[in-house]
């Protein structure tokens, strides 16, 4: 995915602009995923950038530009999302204020944009009790403007481990958030897998449902209220296909939506393959 919007190339890129096109294109980064605000005051200092997904999850964000200290990012997020756990009723009233209705949850998000995250601010994230999402992004200069193109390097919603031993969720539970024709759809990919050779379904404790080729996971699904992601142990070289997102880790994504069944099915192959012949 590219984020178009710096013009000029001749010089220091500043922070404030790297965020205002990452909030222009939020939802670029994560269907569903909506700009509340900027630069928000709180007890503890100033939010660069607040976000609501899909399910009403607030998102606190924060940025970098290259050469900037994104440990130093992660604290702040940190902080604030401990802040605004211990502030529920100011978060509510402060997302309805800038003009967003839709009921918000408990569950809060972070994310942090940098250029670049070492090993450590990995691991970090990780430990984490919140959701964390660290995106790092590379700078390609074209002939009159700036692309940035961002790439997932750590979504620990999205980790195929878990802190705890937790009892599984039913089918159902992982579902019901889906509408009807999500839900329809997500069984018609169920049942294509199950027709693989070799190939189980784990209904995990956590929020995704792994498909496994003897015991190995090589798709993860994580059902949405308004859309289904899925992911595949590959990389872009190995996926191509428009629309495949790299992560870190020899893993990315795929939106699943009724128009992109088919090509979902061809990565779904590939990797297949690729697990069968020990790859």
């Amino acid at each position: 995915m590219q984020l178009i919007g710096l013009s000029s190339t001749s010089r220091t890129v500043l922070e404030k602009e790297i965020q205002e096109v990452f909030e222009r294109d939020y939802d670029k980064l994560e269907p569903g995923l909506k700009h509340v605000g900027s630069f928000i005051a709180t007890s503890v200092g100033i939010m660069d950038s607040l976000a609501l997904d899909d399910e009403g999850n607030p998102v606190i964000v924060e940025f970098k530009r290259e050469g900037g200290s994104s440990y130093e990012a992660l604290i702040q997020a940190m902080d604030y999302a401990v802040w605004c756990s211990e502030s529920s009723s100011w978060l509510e009233k402060t997302v309805r204020t800038l003009g967003h209705t839709k009921p918000i949850t408990e569950n809060i998000r972070i994310i942090v944009v940098a250029a670049a995250f070492d090993e450590r601010i990995k691991r970090a994230a990780r430990s984490l009790e919140f959701d964390v999402q660290l995106i790092s992004y590379a700078m390609h200069e074209d002939t009159d403007k700036t692309l940035l193109v961002p790439r997932i390097e750590i979504d620990t919603a999205g980790t195929l481990s878990t802190k705890e031993t937790q009892p599984p969720k039913s089918k159902e539970q992982h579902l019901k958030k889906l509408s009807e024709q999500l839900a329809n759809l997500y069984a018609k990919y169920e049942d294509a897998l199950k027709k693989l050779p070799n190939v189980s379904v784990n209904y995990q404790p956590q929020n995704y449902i792994g498909f496994q080729y003897k015991r190995q996971n090589f798709v993860a699904v994580f059902p949405k209220r308004e859309w289904i992601r899925l992911d595949f142990r590959l990389t872009s070289e190995e996926a191509r296909t428009p629309g495949f997102v790299e992560m870190s880790g020899g893993w990315g994504y795929f939106h699943l939506t009724p128009s992109t069944f088919d090509q979902a099915m061809q990565i779904t192959d590939t990797v297949y393959k690729k697990v069968a012949e020990g790859g």
